[in-house]
């Protein structure tokens, strides 16, 4: 049976499982090294090895781990600290909303026993990838559940050897690991740009955000961001300039 042949309520396959962690090898130097840069954050910032591991283990989520690590206080916790904190992190991870959404054509033909392990294990990457293998006409769950397990099995290592290296990784930023967040999330972008039917909305979220990150202090041009491009979608009643 192929990888894009879908088995019922027992899947998925063992094949779309490793059907996906082939697709997905090629985005695996991108996500050691920007894990590797995590480790290394987490450390300069006081975290310890088992604190680490628990952000990484078991909250996984880069973008939104890399944010509140940025933020971690060094001395004492605040409320206005706490409050920034969660909100970036929310803000960040709102994504997983739509993400999630989208999905549920495909994955509602699974159980529950076999949904939330995807769901629990869901990342930009395997959403990406997930999506794409969907509309190129498979169907096994297994890609989704395969690049997960994955990326996990990669993140976690990662991020504990970068802590542990981190003396010979302290300043990051001298390696331009600290691009490697944009460039392993714009690899993963270009997918969702060929699916677009409009690029106005992202177009007007970048200017925005980069206007907002010169005028303000901290990540609030995230959220302003997102939601000037929001807006102008929804405002433009879908009738965007679309793509030649």
């Amino acid at each position: 049976m192929n990888a894009g042949a879908f088995t019922g309520p027992l899947g998925p396959t063992r094949e779309g499982m490793t059907h996906g962690v082939r697709m997905a090898l090629p985005l695996v130097p991108g996500t050691i090294v920007f894990a590797l840069a995590n480790g290394a954050l987490s450390a300069q910032t006081g975290l310890s090895f088992a604190e680490t591991f628990g952000m990484s283990g078991v909250l996984f989520a880069g973008a939104a781990q890399a944010m509140a690590t940025q933020l971690w206080p060094r001395d004492a916790w605040s409320l206005s600290l706490l409050l920034t904190m969660v909100g970036v992190v929310a803000a960040v991870n709102s994504r997983m909303f739509l993400m999630g959404a989208s999905l549920r054509p495909w994955l509602s033909q699974a159980p529950p026993s076999l949904i939330y392990p995807h769901l629990a294990l869901l990342t930009d990457m395997n959403w990406s990838l997930g999506v794409t293998y969907r509309a190129r006409g498979g169907n096994d769950i297994g890609v989704v559940l395969g690049v997960g397990m994955l990326s996990w099995l990669v993140w976690t290592p990662a991020c504990m050897a970068g802590w542990a290296l981190t003396g010979a990784i302290a300043d990051p930023r001298r390696y331009g690991l600290d691009l490697m967040m944009v460039v392993v999330f714009s690899a993963m972008s270009i997918n969702v740009f060929k699916r677009a039917r409009a690029l106005a909305p992202f177009a007007v979220a970048a200017v925005v955000s980069l206007a907002a990150a010169h005028l303000l202090q901290g990540f609030w041009f995230i959220v302003i961001g997102a939601l000037a491009g929001a807006a102008f979608a929804a405002f433009s009643g879908g009738n965007a300039r679309e793509r030649a």
